[in-house]
């Protein structure tokens, strides 16, 4: 392995788990001035300007031009209905404490017809009265065309005046995967064969969401980019190295498919359970959320710490608004 400063590094495997990066499909400006959501340092850096944005409104100083405190999320899927939900409560936070009127306007934007489109069709029903409850304007098929520091271009000939951009369109395979040598497959990442090997390249597995994982499903051929399936990828990828070494073949990998899950607000989640997808929704899907997204934390410190914050957020209503 050729490393950058060109450190070469020798071993007897190696296993790529680089990640994914937004894809932009091509939007102008998109990728300048939208704000991606597929990091912590990503979270960090919207989280911080909307901040900025919020204490200037409170101040007096930066809410007259229009669409200054306004917010697009782009993609209908988990994460774009998760902030979308997250959003519009801050915003009903700020305005139910007194802290900020008007508020800003809340937008999600997707192509096809429903949100969370892996989801069931009651589901679709349920996160679009949700966020609409919650004050989000939500616009179906419908894509963006551009995106400008101040507004956002659509393909029906609208525009919405906003300052923010969150992007949850796609991803694709990390830049790393671009240059690696295999021919890649849909989404710009490596295909995988069904022990998670490289084919032609001895000893390279290939994991998460830089990773297309045959599903054995011809209607869904590969699994879907979820933190379930790298980590359950990761772990059978280290099983496969260790049978290698001990002389014994490989296996090929079997997802254990637990069941998807989204947040859409306080007390307002949806959840579909198991292969079968037996279909929870409301407090218990909530509750749910929280504890699944707790356990998937490191160490028991971090688990611990993120409860206490959640049972605060929760119990003081208030404390939500803290820009």
């Amino acid at each position: 392995l050729v490393l950058s400063d060109g450190e070469t590094l020798t071993g007897s495997h190696l296993v790529l788990a680089a990640g994914a990066r937004p894809n932009f499909f091509g939007v102008p400006g998109a990728a300048e001035h939208a704000f991606p959501l597929y990091s912590v340092a990503d979270a960090e850096r919207l989280r911080l300007h909307l901040r900025h944005l919020l204490q200037e409104a409170m101040a007096g100083r930066g809410s007259a031009e229009p669409g200054a405190l306004d917010v697009v999320v782009v993609g209908g899927g988990p994460t774009g209905v998760e902030t979308t939900g997250a959003l519009a409560e801050l915003m009903q936070a700020l305005q139910s404490t007194g802290r900020l009127d008007p508020v800003g306007k809340i937008t999600i934007v997707d192509r096809s017809s429903t949100l969370l489109g892996q989801f069931s069709s009651t589901a679709h029903e349920y996160a679009l009265g949700k966020l609409t409850e919650a004050g989000a304007d939500v616009k179906l098929e419908v894509g963006v065309t551009a995106v400008h520091p101040d507004r956002v271009e659509f393909d029906d000939n609208t525009t919405i005046p906003a300052r923010t951009v969150v992007w949850g369109g796609g991803e694709s395979g990390s830049a790393v995967a671009q240059t690696l040598g295999p021919v890649l497959g849909r989404g710009g990442r490596v295909d995988v064969q069904p022990d998670l090997t490289v084919e032609g390249y001895p000893g390279v597995y290939v994991v998460g969401d830089v990773a297309n994982i045959p599903s054995g499903d011809k209607d869904a051929p590969t699994l879907p980019q979820l933190g379930s399936v790298a980590q359950q990828s990761g772990l059978w990828a280290a099983e496969n190295i260790l049978r290698e070494l001990g002389h014994r073949s490989t296996k090929p990998f079997r997802y254990k498919d637990k069941g998807i899950m989204a947040m859409i607000g306080r007390n307002a989640a949806i959840a579909e359970v198991g292969k079968h997808r037996h279909q929870v929704e409301g407090p218990l899907a909530f509750a749910a959320w929280l504890g699944v997204h707790a356990m998937l934390l490191s160490g028991t410190h971090s688990r611990a710490d993120a409860f206490l914050t959640w049972a605060w957020d929760y119990f003081d209503r208030d404390h939500a608004a803290i820009v």
